[in-house]
């Protein structure tokens, strides 16, 4: 996702490159740069940030825009404009400013007890014009299907295990689940997650957005060992998917394209197709498959247990952290 287009008054892009190439118009969500400014704007500790769990993410728009006027002056009295990449072509097809309440969303425009003002001004962001009257707050994950990527093409067995599912014309990760459903079986496992017992993942690879904000968390894989076998890779993903998990809870539509239905929907509207956008859920959706949890008290008692891993491996890389700055000061 683009978080942020940079536009001029006569609609045309504006570079937020360090060599003014044009082109290059956009921040993507992702982009780390404004580390700095998110440390800054959270040591003002404004009662604001209370909203956001405490704390800003480099992922959020306010660190990048400040990031953009402190280091790129010429491109920030240039913007007359900041959009997300939704509304951008939405504006560009069309010329209609409306923006729409999902990329609101992501813009957290201001507080609701009117000290908004008095924040953005804090931060140095005072010449912003924001929307009063209006807040929202957005969580996610940092990275994840970026990290399975990630995970699995950085593994030995990677190239024979995408060699094996395309002869069988399957996914990689279909032929892992099905390596993973033939070890629990040979290891007569109880259920198939406790394959996992021994490798614990923290999914912060690329930071952690949400609960903790914290762009300066690690990833942290424990249990590794010299297998560098396809069964250790298939556990390694299991693993993975896992501490994905506890990271949040988790919905999975069914639909491969929510992207187009969603469009879909809003366009069969546009068209007076349907009377509303209710209707034309009812006409294009259909009922996902529910996936319930299991009912074995002993698969909660193992998950319960790998989510007190789970957080513990934060909670050391912060003392393991501070221990280090403190050797190094």
């Amino acid at each position: 996702m683009v978080l942020a287009v940079a536009v001029g008054a006569d609609g045309s892009p504006v570079s937020v490159s360090w060599n003014g190439d044009s082109r290059r118009d956009i921040i993507v969500w992702m982009d780390h740069r404004a580390l700095d400014q998110t440390e800054r704007i959270n040591s003002h500790s404004s009662p604001v940030l209370q909203f956001y769990g405490g704390s800003v993410s480099p992922e959020m728009q306010a660190p990048k825009l400040l990031w953009v006027k402190e280091n790129l002056q010429k491109t920030w009295s240039m913007v007359y404009r900041w959009m997300d990449l939704g509304n951008w072509l939405t504006y560009r097809a069309t010329g209609d400013e409306t923006r729409s309440l999902s990329h609101m969303e992501q813009w957290r425009e201001s507080n609701p007890r009117g000290m908004d003002e008095v924040f953005w001004a804090e931060i140095g962001l005072g010449d912003l014009s924001m929307i009063p009257e209006f807040w929202l707050t957005e969580c996610g994950q940092s990275a994840t299907g970026a990290l399975l990527d990630y995970i699995v093409q950085n593994h030995a067995a990677a190239p024979l295990l995408a060699n094996q599912a395309a002869s069988q014309s399957m996914s990689i990760y279909e032929l892992m689940n099905k390596i993973l459903l033939s070890m629990a079986h040979e290891q007569n496992m109880p259920f198939l997650s406790a394959l996992s017992q021994d490798t614990n993942v923290l999914p912060d690879f690329h930071g952690n957005r949400s609960p903790v904000a914290d762009p300066k968390s690690k990833g942290v894989i424990c249990g590794l060992t010299l297998d560098t076998s396809e069964k250790h890779l298939a556990l390694l993903y299991l693993a993975t998917i896992q501490g994905i998990a506890y990271g949040c809870p988790i919905i999975l539509p069914r639909e491969n394209e929510n992207v187009l239905l969603g469009a879909a929907i809003l366009g069969g509207v546009a068209a007076k197709k349907f009377a509303g956008v209710r209707d034309a859920m009812k006409a294009l959706n259909a009922a996902g498959k529910v996936v319930r949890p299991s009912s074995d008290p002993r698969v909660k008692k193992y998950h319960d247990a790998k989510y007190k891993i789970f957080r513990s491996l934060y909670e050391q890389q912060l003392s393991h952290r501070s221990t280090m700055a403190q050797a190094l000061h």
